[in-house]
């Protein structure tokens, strides 16, 4: 177990998140912070438990008072360690409140081996998906609660725009004034864009699951397009994906094509470098996966390729200025509930029929 960024307190009121995984998640969930210091003030002591791979984004954050590393073990063993961590939070400063983002093996592991703290679980609304993706029957849109009736298209994931959701819990209803503002996603959100945004795009083309990602193929025709078009001829364009995305080699083709304006960095930066590259981005083309959410905790709008997925399922951007590229008039769609397993069609048409042209028109937008 690990702790950043701790500041002593004479007892807060403390309250503990859970989130594990994934990327996307973490920095969505995170949304929530900026409501709670609002309600709470400096009465409240904020820490966020979660996994070691998440620190480059939570370090440093200006809501946080500490930030709790897992590194996962096998089997038996994982379960002792989350019980050991939290066991120590706990002594160290009492928790009053769990908030689990997660609803995980793990995370349910830790509320019942807490029982005596209090506790609020995010509902992921596993039936209404369900529903969704396999009769199309669609209730996440034509939800209601106390405050008011839930706007079409709104995800449980999407925490920015449905926090109001879990605020009747700390305060009367009479005394909510919701205000859509800007809060930091992310410790990156820091930065504030220090420098003026350079004419840089960014491309991602890897996804969690292959089955979220519009072709590499594709990609190439679109950075292609890009870089021979008079439009953009004052841009530099950069790829960003992981070590293990080698499909993304095929890029390397325009490296050599363009080197002046061009370059594949598929393996070559670290999470924290992927940031900068990011905060420093006019805009991004990317599939639905972390770093686009990523991208727009720095502020950075962009273009989410969404297939298999919804934008029910709040698996959509909240910058104002970002668009989504989607067959919205496909029966099928959506078929999963995070993009994961095989199509149940002869071809994966979500993405498929996602044309470069049409891509491409949308990226001459922010010109």
């Amino acid at each position: 177990m690990q702790a950043l960024n701790v500041q002593q307190e004479s007892k807060p009121f403390h309250i503990v998140s859970f989130r594990f995984s994934s990327l996307g998640d973490v920095i969505l969930s995170t949304s929530l912070f900026h409501l709670l210091r609002k309600i709470y003030g400096p009465k409240l002591r904020l820490s966020f438990y979660t996994s070691k791979a998440m620190a480059p984004i939570l370090e440093n954050h200006p809501l946080l008072d500490a930030v709790y590393l897992h590194s996962r073990q096998k089997g038996l063993r994982d379960f002792k360690e989350l019980k050991k961590t939290f066991k120590k939070i706990h002594k160290d400063h009492p928790v009053d409140l769990i908030i689990d983002h997660h609803g995980s093996l793990r995370t349910l592991f830790l509320r019942f081996s807490f029982l005596s703290i209090p506790r609020i679980v995010l509902d992921k609304r596993t039936i209404e998906r369900w529903l969704l993706t396999t009769f199309k029957v669609d209730f996440l849109s034509r939800q209601f609660n106390k405050i008011e009736k839930r706007k079409k298209r709104l995800g449980e994931l999407l925490l920015r725009r449905n926090a109001r959701d879990v605020l009747p819990l700390f305060s009367s209803e009479d005394d909510l004034h919701w205000v859509e503002e800007t809060s930091p996603l992310s410790s990156a959100a820091l930065k504030e864009n220090e420098g003026s945004r350079k004419k840089i795009i960014a491309f991602i083309p890897s996804a969690s699951f292959p089955e979220k990602r519009w072709s590499a193929e594709k990609f190439y025709q679109l950075i292609e397009t890009t870089l021979e078009s008079e439009e953009f001829s004052a841009y530099k364009l950069k790829v960003l994906a992981g070590r293990d995305d080698n499909f993304c080699r095929i890029f390397d083709k325009l490296e050599e094509k363009f080197p002046d304006r061009f370059i594949n960095l598929q393996g070559k930066t670290s999470l924290l470098e992927s940031m900068e590259v990011l905060n420093e981005c006019s805009f991004f083309v990317g599939n639905d996966t972390g770093l686009p959410h990523l991208a727009e905790s720095l502020n950075t709008a962009g273009i989410f390729i969404l297939g298999p997925t919804g934008e029910e399922f709040g698996f959509y951007p909240h910058l104002p200025f970002s668009q989504v590229a989607s067959m919205d008039n496909l029966w099928c769609r959506p078929c999963t509930t995070n993009g994961k397993g095989n199509c149940i069609r002869s071809r994966r048409y979500c993405l498929e029929n996602i044309e470069v042209s049409s891509v491409f028109q949308q990226m001459k937008r922010y010109l």
